[in-house]
């Protein structure tokens, strides 16, 4: 029960230390921070903001009333928020994620505004989407080749022997081979800089590009001898690219998420991953068969404590190759 008993003045909001914030140690507390807006949601009766503080990620909930409109003009701004920090825990009480609820219209306020629409963010090749940017943090836009689209949430755009996930909520169908331009914030996934919150349009049609002919072997090696000698991998390290080369099916195993075939690839064993419906055309192909595989590498890093591997030149695990239809798995000879 509530009652009433005065009226008086909220309490000065603290500024957030990080060391409390990030580990769910403000919550219930009106404090004051600063983010960069990179992207929202629709939640009902309020807005999600998805902000960055640097490295460090956070939401923000506003009730619909208290903007007018989307919150689309928020985006690529930094601004300055006040709100009563809460703290998002999983079902063994483990924090997971600090949130801000914000209260009143003047809670939030922009400290700098964006450089513009999305598509007048700075041009950057798609192989430096990750390199240092003095300012660094902003939207940033690259273009590609698509290679592969799973449309409301991500492609692939590739550009010579380089290849970035682009994490996008537009629903357009995009064809594969389709000259796109993607316009979004730079995030560290899997060690590997992606786009995510893009915005994509598409600048020209284009044929289907043919993969690259690489073995596996041969990305492993040149990865392997990049790491060792401190380099960049020349002429590319292969990641997220569209490849095809030889192969023999180990087995066939169905997942939740679809399936995976086992294949193995001169010294090299790695997974094709396929969705449900591609999986199911899939199925009748019979261990022992020769193929030619085609698909997008993925990269896992090699299994080891992650403050450690970030200390280490990188080391690839194992590689993914990721299916896009049935006829990327061709067999060229069954087994006996």
């Amino acid at each position: 029960t509530i009652h009433v008993v005065g009226e008086g003045n909220e309490p000065e909001p603290l500024p957030i230390d990080p060391r409390r914030f990030f580990t769910g140690a403000d919550c219930c507390l009106r404090v004051t921070t600063r983010g960069l807006v990179q992207g929202y949601r629709d939640d009902g009766h309020q807005w999600i903001l998805l902000l960055a503080d640097g490295p460090q990620r956070f939401t923000a909930s506003v009730p619909k009333e208290l903007l007018d409109g989307s919150p689309q003009s928020l985006v690529d701004t930094e601004v300055r928020l006040v709100g009563v920090a809460v703290t998002h825990f999983n079902t063994r009480g483990e924090f997971l994620a600090p949130r801000l609820h914000i209260v009143w219209r003047d809670d939030i306020s922009v400290e700098y505004p964006a450089s513009g629409a999305a598509f007048d963010a700075a041009l950057v090749p798609l192989a430096a989407i990750g390199h240092y940017r003095p300012l660094g943090g902003g939207r940033i836009r690259a273009r590609g080749i698509v290679t592969f689209s799973d449309p409301g949430q991500f492609l692939y755009a590739q550009d010579g022997s380089t290849g970035v996930r682009v994490q996008t909520e537009a629903i357009d169908r995009f064809t594969i081979g389709d000259r796109v331009e993607v316009a979004g914030f730079v995030e560290i996934r899997g060690r590997f800089a992606a786009l995510i919150e893009a915005t994509v349009r598409r600048i020209a049609p284009g044929q289907p590009p043919e993969p690259l002919a690489i073995a596996p072997d041969t990305i492993l090696r040149i990865n392997a001898d990049a790491s060792r000698t401190g380099q960049m991998a020349e002429p590319g390290d292969y990641q997220g690219c569209l490849v095809t080369f030889p192969a023999e099916v180990v087995n066939l195993q169905r997942s939740g998420m679809g399936g995976v075939v086992l294949l193995a690839a001169g010294a090299t064993s790695l997974t094709a991953v396929a969705k449900p419906d591609v999986f199911a055309q899939l199925q009748s192909i019979e261990p022992g068969s020769s193929v030619q595989a085609t698909g997008i590498i993925q990269f896992a890093a090699a299994e080891d404590d992650d403050r450690l591997q970030m200390a280490r030149p990188f080391v690839v695990g194992r590689l993914e190759l990721l299916v896009r239809s049935a006829g990327d798995i061709v067999i060229t000879r069954a087994p006996s």
